[in-house]
């Protein structure tokens, strides 16, 4: 069935999130409230219980309907609950339970894009209703190993890098909570691309996640003056490298992404995460970043449908 916003049940659905294994901070309702607000979603369930859903960023421009990945937001898609039966009932099952969520997708919706969880391992039904399905690549880095390990895993400049800077670099990466000083930094060394909406997005996530205990601001500064920061995100045994990273060029310290990484990826060690997520990147100068650090790519899908007309496809 299709629920409004207002229909869902915020500990019931949020509990779902933490059980299924698709699930993550996207996925709770605070975070698709300043995302996505008013979101709705399409519930499979069995009597009370729920098998699994589906939020729908579902929107409305020029009488065209359409349901997109929201910004800031990697993964949605679907959510199955856990399973425990025999790998032939789990994947008749979930053939089911994507069938019919397919069905209650509004008809009169033209496009549709979205990611989906790494873990969401059942895709034919959008195959056979003629959806287009691409694989796409995040990064992630195994933390249950030894930081001797890490670090001797890591790309020898990038290791000589971080020991360089132990040793005699003036630059300094701490913990902060000055969300503003961060997205002023964010917003000078992306004054070609800064997006004002992002910005706020990011600040407002930020402080619910804060107030949860599920953020961490890391800012690398030199001088005083802050180079660069990145504000990461907590689910589980996760941590995610949700928004930031970005510098000025023309500061000296050349390495501060670099050094600025190591750190996040050690405190979240420190603080008993077993994977790192770097959330990305398919653009080639940032994947290069994340593969120097011994992370893996891990595969997730983007399932998308246009039955836009011919002109506004074309636009």
């Amino acid at each position: 069935m299709l629920l409004s916003r207002e229909q869902i049940d915020e500990q019931q659905w949020n509990t779902f999130v933490e059980k299924s294994p698709q699930g993550y901070i996207y996925h709770y309702t605070w975070y698709l409230d300043v995302v996505c607000p008013n979101w709705k979603a399409i519930v499979v369930k069995n009597n009370q219980e729920w098998l699994a859903v589906m939020p729908l960023n579902l929107k409305q421009k020029w009488g065209i309907k359409y349901i997109l990945q929201p910004p800031l937001c990697q993964f949605l898609g679907i959510l199955f609950a856990p399973q425990s039966t025999k790998l032939y009932k789990q994947l008749s099952d979930k053939k089911d339970w994507v069938s019919e969520i397919i069905a209650h997708i509004p008809k009169d919706v033209k496009l549709f894009n979205y990611n989906f969880s790494p873990y969401f391992d059942y895709p034919l039904p959008f195959y056979w209703q003629k959806y287009n399905l691409l694989t796409r690549f995040n990064y992630e880095l195994d933390l249950s190993i030894s930081a001797h390990s890490l670090i001797e895993n890591i790309y020898p400049r990038v290791r000589r890098y971080i020991r360089n800077a132990e040793k005699e670099s003036e630059l300094e990466v701490q913990v902060s909570t000055d969300i503003d000083a961060f997205l002023c930094n964010q917003k000078q060394t992306q004054r070609f691309f800064f997006n004002s909406y992002f910005q706020n997005l990011a600040k407002e996530l930020y402080n619910r996640a804060y107030t949860k205990g599920k953020a961490t601001l890391l800012l690398a500064t030199q001088k005083n003056k802050i180079i660069t920061g990145t504000l990461l995100l907590h689910y589980k045994n996760s941590w995610i490298n949700f928004y930031g990273l970005s510098k000025n060029e023309q500061e000296n310290e050349q390495a501060a992404v670099e050094i600025l990484l190591w750190n996040a990826i050690l405190l979240a060690k420190q603080n008993g995460a077993t994977r790192f997520d770097f959330e990305g990147s398919m653009i080639e100068g940032v994947e290069r970043i994340f593969r120097r650090f011994g992370a893996k790519p891990v595969p997730y899908l983007n399932i998308t449908k246009n039955a836009l007309p011919i002109f506004l496809r074309w636009l």
